[in-house]
């Protein structure tokens, strides 16, 4: 059964304690996991096909938008800031609801994502007539743990 993010999560590791990046965020798109190909055509193939084998995985990229607060750019700013510093082991985790594990949306077991990366992009956009946004964007630095 299909079921509805306005639950979902996304927040990042300070100390020892996960926070929330922002109260408003407003869209959550998980890194897309791909798996690159690596030819291994070799001079004996009879079909007149190239062969390939499975490479290596690429965690990919995880991107959010939230409305703009100037505790959540504050947070992001010291995040890439961080990067300054030499640390790329942030700790990000996306809460989304799991329909599958519940009868009802009060019993909703969450499904987590949890994983490292660094901000390589944030966007703040402001307009006359409309809620102002961030939209950011985090390298994933190896393996998306899913619980």
């Amino acid at each position: 059964m299909a079921t509805i993010g306005y639950t979902a999560k996304l927040q990042v590791k300070k100390g020892t304690a996960f926070e929330d990046v922002s109260p408003e965020v407003v869209t959550i798109q998980l890194p897309a996991i791909e798996v690159s190909s690596v030819e291994s055509t070799h001079l004996n193939v009879t079909d007149g096909f190239k062969t390939y084998l499975p490479g290596l995985k690429n965690s990919g990229v995880l991107s959010f938008e939230a409305n703009y607060t100037k505790d959540a750019y504050t947070l992001l700013d010291g995040i890439r800031g961080k990067l300054k510093e030499g640390t790329t082991e942030i700790e990000w985790k996306i809460t989304a609801p799991d329909e599958d594990a519940g009868a009802t949306p009060s019993t909703f077991t969450p499904q987590t994502f949890q994983f490292k990366g660094f901000v390589m992009k944030t966007e703040v956009g402001f307009e006359p007539e409309g809620v102002s946004k961030i939209k950011c964007e985090v390298q994933v630095v190896g393996k998306v743990t899913v619980a």
